[in-house]
């Protein structure tokens, strides 16, 4: 489904990086499932996510921003189609920094 960025240190300012899979049909529907799936594995961590409104899903879409609330603080989630990437934009990185190594150890990391 996805893998994870290595950090290069836990205050690191620069995005987190989630790297995931997609079929060859150029929809893109697989981004989002794992920004839900990935945020499911912070709140099973005691972290409280509110999902804030967001456009419908369009076929291919690319550098579209869905906004959570993680523990109140704004997080917005993109994906970068051609790079495979999702990239989490964050105002205070520092929960998910917290919970980053753990989920990475369940998902695994890419090498590099």
């Amino acid at each position: 489904m996805y893998r994870l960025h290595r950090l290069g240190s836990l205050t690191d300012p620069d995005p987190l990086l989630l790297d995931y899979e997609w079929a060859d049909s150029f929809e893109n529907t697989e981004w989002r499932p794992c920004v839900e799936h990935f945020l499911a594995e912070v709140a099973a961590q005691g972290h409280e996510i509110v999902a804030l409104p967001s456009p419908a899903f369009t076929p291919g879409e690319d550098f579209v921003e869905i906004v959570y609330l993680v523990d109140g603080v704004r997080t917005v989630f993109s994906s970068d189609l051609l790079l495979s990437l999702i990239v989490i934009q964050s105002d205070d990185h520092t929960v998910l920094r917290g919970v980053w190594n753990e989920i990475g150890s369940k998902v695994g990391w890419i090498a590099g």
